[in-house]
């Protein structure tokens, strides 16, 4: 099922810091993905969450 527009990013801000520090510690993109995703705390598809730890995270990173 499609979010409506923005909703992805939004659901993302609010996992961002937990997901740097996640990535930080060596844990894996989809592992992390996983986990929110059962938690509860984002119902975005994997694709989008990729897209967005492209665009949030790996700038950090780099």
């Amino acid at each position: 099922m499609a979010l409506a527009w923005g909703e992805a990013q939004n659901q993302f801000k609010l996992v961002k810091d937990r997901v740097y520090k996640s990535i930080n510690s060596g844990l894996n993109r989809k592992y992390i993905y996983n986990v929110l995703r059962s938690e509860g705390l984002i119902t975005m598809g994997l694709p989008a969450f990729y897209k967005l730890v492209a665009k949030n995270i790996n700038k950090k990173n780099g």
